[in-house]
């Protein structure tokens, strides 16, 4: 999937790491079109957000080649 930017990154051995914190780190990370698409279905790990966000864009990437 394509990243905006630089995907974020722990400094610190203190920081929590939770799902919303790995959750608001990804969809920051996307796409506008992809992280709307990948919220709407509200995925509920990690890995299930990632496929998603994967599978969106090889979606709009084989419409982009058909149009």
């Amino acid at each position: 999937y394509h990243l905006e930017g630089e995907a974020p990154t722990l400094v610190s051995k203190e920081v929590e790491i939770t799902w919303a914190n790995l959750k608001e780190g990804l969809y920051a990370s996307l796409k506008e079109h992809l992280r709307v698409d990948v919220q709407a279905l509200k995925p509920t790990s990690l890995s299930a957000a990632v496929g998603l966000a994967r599978l969106y864009e090889a979606k709009y990437h084989s419409q982009q080649l058909v149009s």
